[in-house]
C-alpha cells in the first residue's frame, strides 16, 4: 500500500481503516470516504456507495479525525480550510462541511465541522496512447466526477520530456516529486497562471478544473504570450462542454484544438471520446 494512503488511513477509526484496507487488498477501487456527524461512514467502492454497518460517528470523533488530518495544528491549514478543503500528503483531498463565519476583514473561518468528504488519490496511471498527445494549440480533458481527470494530468506530466511544463496545482493534488515539472501549488489558479507565465517561462501550463471568470481571463492572456494549455473540466460528454460559458469562451478563442472525454469502469480508466476542434 502507498505510504501516503497508509498515513491517511492511520488517522481514521480502526474499523474504517480496516474496511478500506481490506477492500484495497481485494483489488477494489476505494475512491471516497464520507464521514458525517451522527451517521455511519459511507465508502465509495468500485463506483458504488456503501453505508457501513457500524455505530454512527460522533461529533467528537469527527473533530478528532479532522484535527489529526491537520496534524493537530488547524492554524497551519487556515488558508485551505477557508476554501473548504485540506490536501493531505499524496494528493488526498478532504472536503469540509460545517459552519463558517466571516470576520470584519472578510476572512472566512471554520467555526465547527459537521462532515468530511475524503477523496482518495490512488496510485494509478493512465495508459495513454502516444497519439493522444498530438495537438498543436492545447488540449481540454473532460469527464464526470471520478473519471480520472486528475490521474490523467499526473500521467501527462511524465510524458512531456523536453518541454518546460508548469503545473498550476491549486489544491495540491497533482504534485509529485518524481515529475520533472515546475509546480505552483496552494494558490488560486489565476495567481498561479500569472506567476508561472511571468516567472517560469513555460511552454505548457497544466491546470485542473478550470472554468472560473478570472482564471479564464488569465489563460487568454497567457495564450497571447505563446503558452499552450492542458486543462480539465467537469463535463460528461463533448456535447455538454459548451454548456459551461467560460469553457465556451476558451474554445471560441482557439485555446484548445483537441478535446478528450474520460470515463472509468471500476478500476479501469479509459478515453471515451476524442475529437479535434
Amino acid at each position: 500500500m502507498d505510504k501516503n494512503i497508509k498515513t491517511m488511513l492511520d488517522n481514521l477509526p480502526g474499523f474504517l481503516s480496516e474496511y478500506v484496507t481490506d477492500r484495497q487488498n481485494q483489488g477494489k477501487a476505494v475512491t471516497e470516504i464520507r464521514i458525517r456527524s451522527g451517521f455511519p461512514p459511507i465508502v465509495r467502492c468500485d463506483g458504488k456507495d456503501e453505508m457501513l454497518k457500524c455505530p454512527s460517528v460522533s461529533r467528537l470523533q469527527l473533530e478528532q479525525i479532522f484535527s489529526s488530518f491537520c496534524c493537530h495544528t488547524l492554524s497551519a491549514y487556515e488558508d485551505q480550510i477557508s476554501r473548504g478543503y485540506i490536501t493531505l500528503a499524496g494528493g488526498h483531498r478532504v472536503g469540509i462541511g460545517g459552519i463558517y463565519y466571516t470576520d470584519d476583514a472578510g476572512r472566512k473561518f471554520l467555526s465547527s465541522v459537521s462532515s468530511l468528504n475524503i477523496r482518495i488519490s490512488n496510485d494509478i496511471s493512465y495508459k495513454i496512447p502516444a497519439g493522444v498527445m498530438d495537438f498543436s494549440k492545447g488540449m481540454l480533458v473532460a469527464g464526470r466526477p471520478h473519471s480520472g481527470k486528475t490521474t490523467f494530468l499526473k500521467t501527462v506530466c511524465g510524458m512531456l520530456e523536453g518541454k518546460n511544463v508548469a503545473v498550476c496545482d491549486e489544491r495540491q493534488e497533482i504534485y509529485s516529486p518524481d515529475k520533472n515539472c515546475d509546480f505552483v501549488s496552494g494558490i488560486d489558479k489565476r495567481q498561479a497562471i500569472l506567476h508561472a507565465t511571468r516567472s517560469l517561462g513555460p511552454d505548457i501550463i497544466i491546470c485542473d478544473e478550470v472554468g472560473g471568470d478570472e482564471e479564464t481571463k488569465q489563460i487568454l492572456s497567457a495564450v497571447n504570450s505563446g503558452v499552450k494549455f492542458i486543462c480539465s473540466c467537469h463535463r460528461r460528454s463533448i456535447g455538454e462542454i459548451r454548456m459551461k460559458p467560460n469553457i465556451a469562451i476558451l474554445l471560441d478563442a482557439k485555446v484548445f484544438d483537441k478535446i478528450i472525454v474520460l470515463d472509468r469502469d471500476k478500476n479501469n480508466y479509459f478515453i471515451k471520446e476524442e475529437v479535434y476542434v
